[in-house]
């Protein structure tokens, strides 16, 4: 939970950083690709929040085109969570649900446009060795460095290379969390760490099924490390790119 937290940080400061540049260079025109994230970051508040009993008053997908875009956020969704523990869980997974919904999103697009670095991934997340015990900054180079190792030239002869870079990046600038998301994830934390920690104890008396739970969420976890690095190297360029329109061109 605080690695998502930690990546939707990260994500926001050079998001907003790269907007920021473009804008400077491009004006309104540079936010335009945020057609595209906006929905998809929207959407994954959307999910969860129905997905976990709350009561859904107003959705906007789409953002506006003002100089207000230079701020992270541009759609939203208006809920009521249930009350009590259930109310905060669904605060905790709705403020997160960007930074979930959209590495799916972009794993989805992956697998359909393209199947061959889809495949890379896979075999990344099923390496253990990948995964390393000492550091989260090793585990994401090492995932960094098995992606540029799959990359190869010919992928750029393929029209949907240029489709995927189109879509995922926007989708990828929008995997970010603004004050209100962290707001909502912080108010629901201690009731997951609360259930987590019940869930744990509960386990302990059954190693079999605790063993199988572990591994599930090892699994997952790994693969949501995975498309978050590869969320990260889009934002890199994004944040690069700023840099070089504005002081440079």
């Amino acid at each position: 939970m605080a690695l998502l937290i930690g990546f939707g940080f990260v994500f926001s400061f050079l998001v907003k950083s790269g907007w920021n540049n473009l804008g400077t260079k491009f004006g309104t025109y540079a936010f335009l690709p945020r057609f595209i994230g906006t929905p998809v970051h929207e959407l994954g508040h959307l999910i969860f929040a129905a997905l976990t009993g709350s009561k859904i008053h107003r959705i906007r997908l789409f953002p506006k085109i003002s100089s207000r875009l230079r701020r992270s956020g541009g759609g939203y969704v208006e809920f009521t969570p249930r009350n009590g523990l259930l109310g905060s869980i669904s605060r905790f997974f709705s403020g997160i649900g960007p930074m979930v919904f959209c590495p799916f999103v972009i794993m989805l697009l992956m697998y359909v446009l393209m199947p061959d670095l889809f495949s890379a991934m896979y075999m990344v997340f099923q390496k253990p060795e990948i995964l390393s015990t000492d550091t989260i900054l090793r585990t994401i180079g090492n995932i960094i460095q098995e992606f540029l190792s799959a990359f190869h030239f010919q992928m750029l002869e393929k029209w949907q290379f240029y489709v995927f870079l189109f879509l995922a990046v926007p989708i990828a600038n929008e995997c970010i969390l603004s004050s209100e998301d962290v707001k909502n994830a912080g108010s629901g934390f201690l009731a997951m760490a609360l259930v987590l920690a019940a869930g744990g104890y509960i386990l302990s008396f059954f190693p079999s099924a605790a063993l199988a739970v572990i591994h599930g969420l090892a699994k997952t976890s790994s693969l949501l490390i995975c498309v978050l690095c590869f969320s990260l190297v889009f934002n890199l360029i994004h944040w690069i790119l700023g840099h070089i329109v504005r002081y440079l061109l």
